[in-house]
């Protein structure tokens, strides 16, 4: 388990996507969110639309729908006005988006 400092947000920062980092990072500009991996309840997307919706922000969910139930089960959240259900992407709009995150220094940075 990570130590309650490294879970706290700092201003101006936003968080590491992978353990292990050593400097926060700076706070990127740009109006839209993106949310990338598989669609199911165990990756939880619903959450980050939630999210973005508190933040007054869209969002681009891109990934494969592994459960289609959960999406009908939050169906109002995933159709929402500032949600993007992509999908699964590949080719050049899946490069699209890896360039759009080397843009924002997320170059390198996994989830696990």
């Amino acid at each position: 388990m990570w130590p309650a400092s490294s879970t706290r947000p700092t201003s101006g920062t936003r968080p590491a996507l992978s353990t292990g980092e050593e400097t926060a990072l700076p706070a990127g500009a740009g109006d839209g969110l993106i949310w990338l991996g598989r669609i199911d309840e165990e990756k939880a997307p619903h959450i980050a639309i939630l999210a973005a919706r508190i933040a007054g922000r869209r969002i681009r969910i891109v990934g494969p729908v592994f459960d289609a139930a959960y999406v009908e089960c939050h169906g109002t959240l995933f159709r929402a006005g500032h949600v993007e259900l992509a999908g699964e992407l590949g080719g050049t709009r899946i490069s699209a988006c890896r360039d759009a995150g080397r843009r924002a220094g997320l170059a390198g940075r996994h989830v696990r």
